[in-house]
């Protein structure tokens, strides 16, 4: 890390080229004026970045970011991250190299969440494919093996759903800023009830990863599991791995997940 930058100097720096990155358009005036400081001060700001390798430069004071595919940027976005008291970064943020995009959102979301500000992504829906806009009240980034994780709440609901940083095409720090909320997260959960073959039934137990449940067997042998669990992805995932060995009682709407999921990789991998 360079000498004579300190802590905000060097968070400001990056939030600047994350926003370059992003597609912003601004000059030198206008982020000195936004940041509160001088122009001289935004004009060593691009200096550091140009000394931390990063491609930075001004056309009629605008200011631009020549290689947005550097792999310089994963690699402030690891020093920003750190500087925000996210933990276990590195192995992540290295990953992003071949993640176009994801560095500098990230850092993006990381101030929305510190400021609380709201967020307007798009983003590319994993059931459907689909591409869909939210507004959102981002709470949590969090570490998934390589993947990062947005907690947030959308616009007009209140249940906390989860974002894959990867999966967002683009997003917008907006200026409208929002209460964090105190208590516990809210969850919606639906009573799941399984039916497992005999010759499976006992790997289950080993192999159930959630909480609260209640298992029993019938008069055939088969081993009946009872819980109150999300319909995530995660279950239905978790579900197919059981082959012919599960039968879903209920609900309905996990074996309509389980199924648009099927018939999604069918078409896209069909044989």
């Amino acid at each position: 890390m360079k000498t004579g930058y300190n802590f905000s100097e060097i968070l400001r720096s990056i939030d600047i080229a994350a926003r370059v990155l992003n597609g912003e358009k601004f000059s030198k005036g206008d982020a000195a004026f936004e940041y509160g400081i001088g122009e001289i001060t935004i004009n060593r700001d691009l200096q550091w970045l140009r000394s931390m390798g990063l491609d930075v430069y001004t056309r009629k004071t605008i200011i631009h970011i020549s290689d947005i595919n550097s792999d310089v940027f994963p690699k402030l976005a690891e020093m920003f991250l750190s500087l925000q008291n996210h933990t276990d970064i590195s192995k992540a943020v290295q990953s992003l190299h071949h993640q176009k995009g994801t560095s500098f959102r990230l850092i993006l979301i990381s101030k929305a969440i510190s400021e609380n500000r709201k967020l307007k992504i798009e983003y590319n829906r994993f059931e459907d494919e689909k591409v869909v806009h939210y507004i959102v009240k981002p709470f949590e980034l969090k570490l998934n093996g390589l993947n990062w994780i947005l907690r947030a709440v959308k616009e007009g609901e209140e249940i906390i759903k989860y974002f894959y940083v990867s999966r967002i095409n683009c997003l917008h720090v907006l200026d409208e800023k929002f209460e964090q909320e105190s208590g516990e997260e809210k969850v919606v959960t639906s009573l799941i009830k399984f039916r497992f073959s005999p010759e499976v039934k006992s790997q289950v137990i080993d192999k159930i990863w959630f909480d609260n449940f209640e298992c029993k067997e019938d008069e055939d042998g088969y081993l009946i599991l009872s819980t109150q669990q999300p319909l995530t992805n995660t279950l239905a995932g978790w579900c197919l791995s059981w082959w012919d060995k599960i039968e879903i009682i209920e609900p309905i709407e996990l074996k309509d997940k389980i199924l648009k999921m099927v018939n999604a990789f069918l078409q896209r991998n069909a044989l």
